[in-house]
């Protein structure tokens, strides 16, 4: 007995598309991207009843203007064929997946938008200046990100971790040593080519539960780099003084060199990284210390 084809389905998450077109009113980017789903799940269908076709499991109903099935069994063997051939996987994984493809574009998205905002001010910049750096048109933004405001809150996160796996921790040096590589390591992370951080005074621009969670992150770094300059004061490597002040100084220094450095200037990132490093730990360094900041 014939059986009618069953409704093919396909979840959006296996469709890579997105609304190129450049579109000038920010309200037709969803439209868009509907109309593109529906072309792409339309493509899908048609192939996969040519597939069916070829295969010989499918064939038009006399008299009838609806596609069936030769029998069950075929549509089901036909079916279980299908699925195990999907199983190898694409192209070897030579390519990267969806997954990995959109990770890729977030990187690249915080990078281009932190140096933007570094370089002109939240205020000053547009979605369209990103955009147009990255190479696509402003709706394919709104693929990632919900707003400017959560771009600028995204950055920030992607920051604080890069911010956080810049300390250094090895139990085999001083706490003046930890706290120089770690200075050392966090200017790279701010001012570097990978950097996705933002001018701290743009913090104002974040919605008031955004800014909560930003300062919890920054919080969990200033505890650790208090931590190193507590380690330093009971090894006798850093001279006697406030650990919280000394945070507060040593941050301060490495902070204000997104204020000033210039990728075209004389000193590279890591002679700029080492030479505020030796400074701060110059100021911090004990007069009998037994480990030099070297």
């Amino acid at each position: 007995m014939a059986v009618r084809c069953p409704l093919v389905r396909s979840g959006f998450s296996d469709l890579a598309v997105e609304p190129e077109a450049d579109v000038g009113d920010e309200c037709l980017a969803p439209i868009l991207l509907d109309l593109r789903l529906m072309l792409a799940l339309l493509r899908q269908c048609l192939e996969w009843r040519c597939r069916a076709l070829r295969a010989g499991v499918l064939r038009h109903g006399a008299g009838s203007k609806m596609w069936r099935w030769q029998n069950r069994d075929e549509c089901r063997n036909w079916g279980m064929a299908k699925q195990t051939s999907t199983a190898v996987p694409r192209w070897k994984k030579a390519v990267p997946d969806l997954g990995a493809q959109r990770e890729l574009r977030l990187d690249a998205l915080y990078r281009v938008a932190a140096a933007a905002f570094r370089r002109n001010g939240y205020h000053g910049t547009s979605l369209v200046d990103i955009a147009r750096e990255l190479g696509v048109s402003k709706p394919t933004l709104y693929h990632y990100i919900a707003n400017k405001q959560d771009l600028l809150f995204q950055c920030h996160l992607v920051a604080a971790d890069q911010a956080i796996a810049a300390i250094c921790d090895d139990p085999a040096l001083s706490g003046l040593e930890k706290v120089r590589r770690t200075i050392a390591n966090y200017i790279v992370a701010i001012i570097g080519e990978e950097s996705a951080s933002v001018v701290i005074l743009e913090e104002k621009s974040l919605g008031p539960e955004q800014l909560d969670v930003v300062i919890a992150r920054r919080d969990i770094f200033d505890g650790r780099i208090q931590g190193l300059i507590e380690e330093g004061l009971a090894d006798g490597t850093i001279a006697p003084c406030d650990a919280k002040l000394a945070l507060f100084s040593a941050l301060g220094a490495a902070n204000w060199v997104t204020k000033w450095y210039r990728p075209t200037g004389p000193l590279s990132v890591a002679q700029i990284a080492e030479g505020v490093a030796d400074l701060v730990c110059s100021g911090l360094r004990a007069p009998v210390a037994t480990q030099a900041c070297a």
